[in-house]
């Protein structure tokens, strides 16, 4: 099934425009999904709270999705990083 990805069927720049936003939005999605490759599900589902707690500066509501989505990678991968530690028996430095 396609999807239309323009903005109401107007031709030119505007259709390319928003399909060149929603290609990089993918790409972004899928950045963020590898970074939350592994985590548990109860870690997936507090991941956008913990994404809103921990930026800095804090993200802007609404929040653009590109910016939240980096957001969200970032977050992910020190998840899993601090996950790693607290496994091998390391010290994360946090409290």
């Amino acid at each position: 099934m396609d999807v239309d990805m323009t903005d109401g069927g107007e031709g030119g720049e505007g259709g390319a425009a928003a399909s060149a936003a929603a290609s990089l939005i993918s790409r972004q999605l899928l950045v963020a999904a590898a970074a939350a490759e592994g985590l548990s599900g109860r870690s997936l589902r507090k991941l956008p709270f913990l994404t809103h707690a921990a930026a800095q500066p804090p993200l802007p509501l609404p929040c653009p999705m590109l910016r939240f989505l980096k957001a969200i990678a970032t977050v992910a991968a020190s998840e899993k990083e601090e996950r790693k530690a607290i496994c091998s028996g390391e010290s994360t430095g946090k409290t």
